[in-house]
């Protein structure tokens, strides 16, 4: 029997969070404006698109324009969500609340990624890199570290979509042992480690390993990412 279970960003998750609010708000028929919980799952999706949006290499060198474009993405995203059926005016209190309480935070990610950029271009932080479909569609895999001195791996999807992981799959094609009964998962291949996380990203220890064998870890990385990521 196929064991199949399905990984989602913490995005997708609040999101989720904030469908069910919407849900419970409608059938006890009270306003979302009264709901302290729903006000504190709309600011915590605002503080995670931000860390997101921070992450890219065209990150905002400035807090205020990264904090209103993750309010202005996060919007869009709810208001988009049709099972969600929420209005703007329902919604604007809980993103004015998220302004005011995350202006500290999107000031701290933004100094963190212009020197994350600076690193970038001096070359002693390595830039991700998306390898093609033949290695999962449009992974993104990440050497976490100094130039030349990497510590771990990370494979993601660039997509935002939930996945579904077949490990029983995974486990036939490419020989390896997947232990665990939730996440997260461990995945032994080649006396290899790594970890499948529940928001779909593979992760491997690397530090103090020989290039040689990095490169080894690397493309064994690929073909676990190729098998996750169809």
């Amino acid at each position: 029997m196929s064991r199949v279970v399905t990984a989602r960003t913490t995005e997708e998750s609040l999101l989720a969070s904030i469908v069910e609010l919407c849900h419970a708000a409608r059938v006890q028929e009270v306003s979302l404006n009264e709901s302290s919980t729903f006000n504190e799952v709309v600011v915590q999706l605002v503080r995670e698109t931000m860390r997101e949006v921070a992450r890219s290499i065209d990150a905002y060198s400035d807090g205020k324009k990264l904090l209103r474009a993750s309010i202005a993405k996060v919007e869009q995203n709810i208001l988009e969500e049709p099972r969600a059926s929420v209005t703007e005016e329902e919604l604007a209190g809980s993103l004015k609340t998220a302004a005011k309480l995350l202006e500290r935070t999107a000031r701290e990610l933004s100094s963190l990624s212009t020197r994350l950029s600076e690193s970038r271009r001096q070359r002693r932080v390595r830039e991700r890199v998306t390898y093609s479909p033949d290695f999962g569609g449009g992974t993104e895999i990440h050497q976490i570290g100094l130039e030349g001195i990497p510590t771990a791996l990370l494979a993601r999807p660039s997509g935002r979509q939930s996945l579904k992981c077949d490990l029983t799959t995974l486990s036939e094609t490419l020989g390896c042992e997947v232990e665990g009964d939730a996440f997260p998962y461990e995945i032994v291949l080649d006396e290899h480690l790594f970890v499948l996380d529940d928001d779909g990203s593979v992760f491997v220890l690397v530090e103090g390993l020989p290039e040689r064998e990095v490169e080894v870890v690397t493309r064994l990385l690929q073909r676990i990412a190729g098998q996750l990521y169809p």
